[in-house]
């Protein structure tokens, strides 16, 4: 049950990142 919470959120992280990634990308090409 912790693991499956400390997954969650470590995925949640990853997802963070890649949005923060995606949104510098997309100011970059303006």
């Amino acid at each position: 049950m912790i693991i499956k919470e400390h997954w969650r959120l470590k995925r949640l992280g990853l997802d963070t990142q890649f949005v923060s990634l995606c949104t510098q990308f997309l100011l970059s090409i303006d």
